[in-house]
């Protein structure tokens, strides 16, 4: 919705590429928030780049998101914003090259705001970062066209890292108090698109609470909708 008169009742060429906040924009619906529902209704998340639906892939229900060069998904600002208080991030996700340096959540801040986390894959091998220092590091490197169920979690002051519901890397002792971020990303890195996520990713839930603390069975069909 515009407040000039964009064609002017003149022969024009139909738009072929999203539309973008001209001048008097006073309306702008591209409508690519809803191909990333959040189930509980409570965030939106934008797509960048490439990063869309894919039927292609799929851990459960008919798709999952897929991520390629330059692409990933923006969250919202209190996206990891837990405080010093418990968590729990987790999803599943297929890579196609797991040997190479890829973002699976980086909670990069845009100016000194305290500490962040970030978990990405290198050389096959899954890390969890503590404003920029690698707190685990997985010791069995992962496999390419696979899924892996991926949580990390924070129980008082101890965090650990599991892949399908074991344990990987030694516990993390941490009392940081993660605050929000302007640069939260979903498969992709704030810094440098080129470490994006290439690969899926399905049934991303984050928690404000501790949902694993030992060993346990991976989620074996998707996460509820509400409710713990």
């Amino acid at each position: 919705i515009n407040g000039t008169a964009a064609y002017d009742g003149a022969t024009y060429t139909i738009p072929t590429a999203p539309l973008t906040a001209v001048t008097n924009t006073k309306l702008l619906l591209n409508m690519a928030d809803g191909q990333a529902i959040d189930s509980t209704a409570q965030d939106n998340i934008k797509l960048v780049g490439n990063a869309k639906i894919s039927t292609a892939q799929k851990k459960f229900g008919d798709a999952s998101m897929v991520f390629a060069a330059s692409s990933g998904a923006l969250a919202p600002k209190d996206f990891l914003a837990f405080g010093s208080g418990n968590f729990t991030v987790e999803f599943f996700v297929r890579f196609d090259n797991p040997s190479s340096l890829e973002f699976l959540i980086d909670g990069r801040p845009s100016a000194t705001n305290g500490a962040y986390f970030t978990l990405y894959s290198s050389a096959g091998l899954l890390k969890y970062s503590v404003s920029n220092t690698v707190r685990i590091t997985g010791s069995s490197a992962l496999d390419a066209d696979t899924f892996y169920h991926v949580a990390v979690c924070r129980s008082g002051t101890d965090t650990k890292m599991f892949v399908d519901g074991t344990q990987i890397g030694s516990t993390y002792s941490d009392s940081n108090s993660y605050l929000t971020s302007d640069l939260n990303q979903i498969g992709g890195y704030a810094a440098n698109s080129n470490f994006t996520l290439k690969g899926y990713m399905d049934e991303l839930r984050i928690s404000r609470m501790a949902r694993y603390t030992s060993n346990f069975t991976a989620p074996a069909e998707p996460f509820a909708d509400k409710g713990r």
